[in-house]
């Protein structure tokens, strides 16, 4: 059975002879140009031969375009650390403008996927990371979004909304660029990052506007929700 049936039916709930496997990791430094993230990955696919391949971007790459800088600094996760935030008072996010996801990082990201799925087409299925629209806002903003969205929630809302029309068409061109699906990454779908009243006001809409927006072109969505309890 190829990997891409046995993922089908695994999506299906059919179980098979084997429980499929997935790995992934970051890959600092190599991973800020196309070629650098298209060879680590495929390098890594090679050695361990898994199931599903996640194409792993660096870890701030959809705030750079907005006016960010993160650097490496050793992480042993391979997290990039925030050096620059492009949000720093209320009036910053009102003068925050949409990048066009098909130039500058996400550019670079895109060609990426672009080199993996010559590799992986026919040999393994790919899933390009996305990251929603609140995690995007609370890197953009140094991890202050709790309190933007209290204080200004009009605002808030608006920028939202923009921040997740950049993330549906960035992922629209990471599967036209040849991933089969999107895996998509939540920082605020636990009592522990955010309130109930914010989950369903924020995070909930725009993580649903995401999915309803992107199923159609996606082979398979994967959601990650990423918690600490």
């Amino acid at each position: 059975m190829s990997k891409y049936e046995l993922i089908r039916q695994t999506f299906l709930g059919n179980p098979q002879d084997r429980v499929p496997i997935s790995l992934w990791k970051h890959h600092p430094q190599i991973d800020r140009t196309p070629d650098g993230l298209a060879n680590a990955e495929i390098a890594f696919h090679k050695k361990f031969d898994h199931d599903l391949l996640k194409i792993s971007f660096f870890g701030h790459y959809p705030c750079i375009d907005f006016g960010c800088q993160a650097e490496y600094d050793g992480a042993v996760s391979g997290s990039t650390t925030l050096t620059e935030a492009a949000v720093t008072k209320v009036s910053d996010w009102e003068s925050l403008e949409q990048p066009d996801v098909n130039s500058g990082v996400f550019g670079k990201q895109i060609e990426a996927v672009e080199l993996i799925s010559e590799y992986a087409q026919g040999r393994v299925p790919t899933m390009g990371t996305i990251f929603d629209g609140p995690m995007v806002a609370d890197k953009i903003c140094g991890k202050n979004l709790n309190m933007y969205m209290t204080e200004e929630p009009e605002i808030m809302h608006d920028v939202l909304e923009m921040i997740t029309d950049t993330m549906v068409e960035f992922s629209k061109a990471v599967l036209d660029a040849g991933a089969d699906g999107l895996f998509i990454a939540s920082q605020h779908s636990t009592e522990a990052a955010v309130s109930d009243e914010h989950y369903m006001e924020f995070i909930l809409p725009n993580d649903s506007e995401l999915i309803s927006r992107t199923r159609g072109n996606a082979g398979f969505i994967v959601m990650h929700l990423h918690a600490r309890d």
